[in-house]
């Protein structure tokens, strides 16, 4: 009988403790793009709280693809530097840690540069994207594997890539997005070409000891869209390549639709919304999968594990308002996270990861996100 307490081993001699993922989420809590003892203080916080594995929040690798003025970014000189206390805090608590990299491409909100995607889209009211050319391709991929070098410099386990939700890889690889002539377009070799060549410079850069994982989608959500079959045809090509592991999540998330169009919610605990794909992809597919969305009971995550070839779950949001939601369960108290999914931590904190009410264990000075008040 598997059990979310059981050890995942990713590959290369690193081991998460047990099968609870903390997911990555944008924190805001980077002005100019630097890692502030804030941030030191939240991800020390989160890696005392016993998750087995914890993904950063999005680290962008190129200003062409910046999200937000106040997200992580890796272009910077001392970015390796930075990273390094929040590294040793991972290695101090026994906690698997890899970063999530990123290039938002038609997601980005810093509009001090033209937004790119694969093919001309809408972006917002009356903003178009700009075709990105194969040269600005080139050196976006060149951004990754540098970003990737920099965060194992400085000590973690690997990287995600983040190819789900309309970043870059994602709106390359989805048909909605992506209506290319040229080699980066058509059919779905041609659209995966921009993540394949994103892991293979990574791999290169890194080598074979570095975790490389992949956020994904099993569904763009808006017609036309991926397939589940093109999920698992994509990853299968990844997992040859040396991929390590997959998380799957669904969503292009086009900014001129509206926001409740975002990661749905469940509406039960019995089954969390994106569970049957993720169970199906991990059917298909000999590496870890984990399902992420709408996590939010202990009994259901050992229960869903039993039934599949999942090796684990992913949370965001309980974190936010319980970074100790782990070592809790493992105590025996396993009655449910006490996040409600109200979506308050996005939607009503100008996207910084904060519960509205406050964590407990946390005096009035400390950050978790953003400053509580």
């Amino acid at each position: 009988m598997k059990s979310i307490f059981d050890r995942v081993a990713l590959s290369n001699g690193v081991v998460a403790m047990n099968r609870i993922c903390r997911s990555a989420t944008e924190e805001s809590i980077y002005p100019g793009g630097d890692i502030t003892p804030e941030a030191v203080a939240l991800y020390s916080r989160l890696a005392e709280g016993g998750a087995g594995l914890i993904v950063s929040g999005m680290v962008e690798v190129s200003p062409s693809g910046k999200f937000i003025p106040t997200v992580s970014v890796a272009y910077h000189d001392d970015y390796a530097e930075r990273l390094a206390p929040i590294c040793e805090a991972m290695r101090k608590s026994g906690t698997a840690f890899l970063v999530q990299l990123v290039h938002s491409g038609f997601k980005s909100r810093a509009l001090e540069n033209p937004l790119l995607s694969p093919s001309p889209v809408l972006a917002g009211p009356g903003i178009i994207t700009r075709e990105i050319t194969e040269d600005e391709i080139s050196g976006i991929v060149t951004d990754f594997a540098n970003a990737a070098l920099k965060a194992k410099l400085a000590g973690a386990d690997g990287v995600q890539l983040h190819n789900a939700h309309g970043y870059l890889p994602s709106a390359f690889f989805s048909p909605y997005s992506n209506c290319r002539e040229d080699a980066y377009g058509g059919n779905r070799e041609n659209r995966a070409r921009f993540i394949l060549e994103v892991y293979d410079a990574i791999r290169a850069k890194t080598g074979d000891d570095f975790v490389i994982g992949i956020k994904t989608n099993c569904s763009d959500l808006i017609e036309p869209s991926i397939s589940i079959e093109d999920c698992i045809w994509l990853l299968d090509r990844l997992r040859r390549k040396g991929l390590d592991y997959a998380e799957i999540s669904a969503g292009l998330i086009p900014s001129e639709l509206p926001p409740d169009r975002f990661i749905p919610m469940p509406k039960s605990d019995d089954e969390p919304i994106f569970y049957r794909a993720a169970a199906y992809i991990a059917e298909h597919l000999d590496m870890p999968v984990y399902s992420v969305c709408g996590w939010r009971c202990a009994d259901v995550m050992n229960r869903c594990l039993n039934e599949s070839k999942l090796a684990g779950i992913s949370m965001c949001r309980p974190f936010i308002r319980e970074p100790d939601l782990v070592r809790r369960w493992a105590s025996g108290d396993l009655s449910p996270a006490k996040c409600i999914s109200c979506a308050g931590c996005s939607k009503h904190s100008g996207y910084a990861a904060m519960c509205r009410e406050k964590p407990e264990g946390l005096n009035d000075e400390v950050l978790f996100g953003c400053t509580l008040k």
